[in-house]
């Protein structure tokens, strides 16, 4: 998980450094499901400007999660 979380964070790091979007690359990494899919949702819910529509993302693709996103969310402000 945490080398996960790492690629993830470098990802959405280039892509913002490059001005490119975060959300493609974020639908490819939910559809993936599992570790990547989570680090990937972690790494753009820290970029205060992409967070509400990592949210939206997030939920869209998974409704039965929304308590544990809503739990994720409390714990990084």
């Amino acid at each position: 998980m945490v080398s996960a979380l790492g690629e993830a964070r470098r990802a959405v790091r280039e892509r913002r450094e490059r001005e490119l979007e975060l959300g493609e690359w974020l639908d490819g990494e939910v559809r993936l499901r599992g570790i990547r899919e989570n680090a990937a949702v972690l790494a753009v819910l820290e970029v205060p400007e992409w967070r509400d529509g990592a949210v939206a993302r997030y939920r869209g693709a998974h409704p039965e999660r929304a308590g544990v996103l809503e739990a994720v969310l409390a714990v990084i402000g």
